[in-house]
């Protein structure tokens, strides 16, 4: 699948921060149906000077991903990438990517790959072993998105998480189903920042690739009464 790549424009008459999130998973399943909270961070983020431009060129392999925080996670709080392993969509013959979850004696989040069961379009998680919080670390878990690199090569940045379950006997495994629904925002925050969806599409543009025949850049321009405009090519 080829690239989409998204050209902002701050033509708001100031500078400001921007930030590109999806929309937050659309659930997750544990044993016996227990849903455990979670949502989405900051993909990507740019601060522009009026009339500047960004482009960031998203890439269609999802990814798992595992990592920590250093504080219980919420609003507010940053992520530490610790491990990222493709996730494997489903096949007519084939269920899509399975991985296992576990900690070190630093603390530190263990993730494996196992026989994939989970369903199409989406990722699981198979729990083990104590998650709890240690050495200052809580565990979580989710999913990233590539980006293509100046160089050519794409780089990983984790869009969705989850707490890991602190009892793996109660919650044994999670199944994600990621919303790739891209918003550009006008909002201050940074890259793998946990973030308040609401609050943060309240001055945002949504991108709709899926309904644009093939086009594959999608301009998006901030304007001076604070819309955003977006048309693709």
């Amino acid at each position: 699948m080829p690239d989409h790549t998204i050209h902002v424009v701050n033509n708001s008459g100031r500078k400001q921060k921007y930030v590109i999130i999806p929309g937050p998973p659309m659930m997750t399943l544990g044993s016996n149906n227990n849903k455990h909270e979670g949502g989405c961070l900051v993909w990507h983020a740019k601060e522009l000077d009026t009339e500047q431009t960004w482009d960031t060129a998203t890439t269609y392999q999802l990814y798992g991903w595992v990592g920590t925080t250093a504080e219980k996670p919420g609003f507010g709080v940053k992520v530490t990438s610790i491990d990222v392993k493709d996730a494997d969509p489903a096949t007519p013959t084939t269920p899509a990517s399975t991985f296992g979850l576990t900690k070190n004696e630093t603390g530190d989040p263990v993730m494996t790959v196992k026989e994939k069961t989970a369903p199409m379009d989406m990722v699981r998680f198979d729990f083990g072993g104590d998650l709890s919080p240690s050495d200052g670390k809580y565990i979580v878990y989710g999913m990233a998105k590539g980006n293509r690199l100046p160089d050519g090569s794409v780089g990983t940045r984790p869009f969705a998480y989850y707490p890991a379950p602190t009892d793996a006997n109660t919650i044994q495994f999670a199944v994600i189903a990621p919303v790739i629904q891209l918003w550009v925002c006008a909002y201050d925050a940074e890259e793998g920042e946990i973030v308040d969806f609401t609050n943060a599409i309240q001055h945002a543009g949504m991108l709709r690739f899926l309904n644009t025949d093939g086009a594959l850049l999608a301009n998006v321009e901030h304007r001076k009464d604070g819309t955003f405009e977006i048309t693709y090519s």
